[in-house]
C-alpha cells in the first residue's frame, strides 16, 4: 500500500506491507516513505516489481493547486520487513 489519506484529509507518504499469510499490514520505515503524499492516485505493479504512481491529490478536500501532476517510482524493500 502505497500513500492514501492520513489526518485530517492529509494525502500520506507512508508505506505499508500486508502478509498475506497473518492478514496484517506492516508500515515500513520512513525510509520508505514516498517522495510526495498522494491520494487517490494510480498505482502499477511493473514486470520490474516497482511501482508507478502517478497523479492523486495532495488534500482530499479538493482546493485548487492540489491536484498531483507528478509520477514517481517506488522500489519496494527485499528485505524482510522488522
Amino acid at each position: 500500500l502505497v500513500g492514501g489519506w492520513g489526518p485530517i484529509d492529509a494525502a500520506a507518504q507512508q508505506v505499508a506491507s500486508f502478509d498475506l499469510a497473518t492478514s496484517t499490514w506492516t508500515a515500513q520505515d520512513a525510509a520508505a516513505a514516498l517522495t510526495a503524499g498522494r491520494g487517490g492516485h494510480a498505482a502499477v505493479l511493473t514486470p520490474a516489481g516497482t511501482v508507478f504512481l502517478v497523479g492523486g491529490e495532495a488534500s482530499a478536500r479538493t482546493a485548487p493547486g492540489t491536484t498531483r501532476l507528478t509520477a514517481e517510482i517506488y522500489t519496494p524493500s527485499t528485505a524482510p520487513v522488522p
